[in-house]
């Protein structure tokens, strides 16, 4: 009986201790454009704390092989989502590349801001045909 008694007591103060206490991190804004080539798509996202959303612009250059057909990028303002500032530009300054083998795809990634803060970049679906390099 009395172990019992010590368990529930142990259990409910554990219970109502643990449930006190947070951990809160930094909450991040996202700007996550899209990279057409010749019918593929690749998925950007570079990461900034939300703190810095007024203020800070984020620039996108895509370098492309000068033989690319058809080329475009849509951003989330064009998405609907005008929060984050964002330019993007596609440059067709890689050498041509034949179109059934393997080109690449050079990103350069910039944040116009008066404040220094960390970021994040990543690339999804950067395999297949179009590779993928970022730089920033």
């Amino acid at each position: 009986m009395k172990r019992s008694l010590v368990t529930t007591t142990l259990l409910a103060a554990i219970m109502l201790v643990s449930g006190q206490f947070a951990i809160a991190g930094e909450k991040w804004c996202e700007e996550d454009p899209v990279l057409t080539i010749d019918g593929r798509t690749v998925d950007y996202t570079a990461s900034f704390p939300s703190t810095y959303v007024t203020g800070t612009t984020v620039n996108w250059t895509f370098h492309i092989p000068s033989n690319v057909l058809l080329a475009a990028a849509i951003t989330p303002p064009a998405l609907g989502s005008p929060t984050i500032k964002s330019t993007v530009r596609i440059v067709r300054d890689l050498p041509a590349y034949w179109l059934l083998s393997k080109a690449s795809v050079v990103t350069t990634v910039t944040f116009s801001s008066s404040a220094s803060f960390a970021t994040t970049r990543t690339c999804s679906r950067c395999g297949g045909r179009f590779g993928s390099t970022s730089r920033g």
